[in-house]
């Protein structure tokens, strides 16, 4: 009998050490995993632990669809309220089209136009009449009231405006040749005004037009004429026959002309003290 119990206490002392679990010297699995990288494993006993493998991510050159996401308000490093900037600094062609009596326009011309805010039968181009009414309401804020008296012309109405200075000549003793020729100085020819065009405006002050019958050259004394002189190309104007260029423009100096350009020519214009003739021609795109 205690031989049967002593051998029964070897075998209950044997199982305790090896267990339901198999060999005491196997490391029980762990819950804990090491690494997120599926690549790895746990190393045998004695080994050394193989380097994780390594997987790089996608390269974007090849697929047009993988793009870096860039920073919100940067476009290829430029912000996009910078190129927006720039391109309404951009010269615009369309408003450095040159008017003169060597450069006519064709018989048909004929811009699309729109009213001016505030005024009836005041025409502009459509391109540019947001920046003459924002000039006009500038200088009404400023304190200069400004006063526009004449934007875009016909050809016909410009026919019939040049044949009555004609007329008005031929009444002083000139010559029909000689009476067009003392009217063009005043009056372009039809088709040779910057009014046919839809960019020419004819600005003085509301006070000074009152007390006036014409356009006169004294508009250059007013408080109205400076602000222009200032302000203008900030709104992409300049004034288009200044004085001393006649022999350039063929015109005599009017103050109260001043002629759409856009900002970035306009500032080069008034900065070299250039007539719009040889800004053209020293930019090369006369014709």
């Amino acid at each position: 009998m205690k031989r049967l119990a002593s051998i029964l206490l070897s075998a209950l002392l044997a199982f305790s050490m090896t267990g339901c679990w198999g060999n005491r010297n196997e490391k029980p699995q762990s819950s804990a995993r090491p690494s997120q990288n599926p690549a790895y494993s746990t190393p045998a006993p004695g080994s050394e632990a193989p380097a994780p493998s390594y997987t790089p991510a996608p390269s974007c050159t090849p697929d047009p669809s993988c793009t870096p996401v860039p920073e919100e308000g940067i476009t290829n490093g430029t912000s996009q309220n910078a190129q927006a900037a720039a391109a309404a600094a951009a010269p615009e062609p369309w408003a450095l089209r040159l008017v003169n009596s060597s450069h006519p326009l064709p018989e048909d011309f004929e811009p699309a136009t729109r009213s001016i805010a505030g005024y009836d039968q005041r025409l502009f181009d459509v391109r540019a009449a947001d920046q003459l009414e924002a000039m006009l309401t500038a200088a009404q804020k400023d304190g200069s009231p400004l006063y526009l008296v004449s934007g875009y012309r016909s050809i016909r109405r410009q026919t019939n405006l040049f044949e009555r200075k004609v007329q008005h000549y031929l009444k002083k003793g000139l010559d029909r040749k000689d009476a067009e020729t003392a009217a063009e100085q005043v009056v372009a020819r039809p088709g040779c005004s910057e009014h046919n065009l839809g960019l020419a405006a004819d600005i003085v002050s509301a006070n000074w037009y009152e007390g006036h019958t014409d356009l006169s050259e004294d508009f250059e004394n007013t408080d109205a004429f400076v602000w222009l002189q200032n302000h203008a190309a900030e709104y992409g104007f300049v004034l288009r026959y200044p004085k001393g260029k006649d022999s350039v423009t063929g015109v005599s100096y009017e103050p109260w002309h001043y002629r759409y350009v856009g900002q970035t020519a306009a500032a080069e214009i008034n900065q070299a003290g250039l007539a719009l003739e040889e800004y053209c021609l020293k930019k090369g795109i006369c014709g």
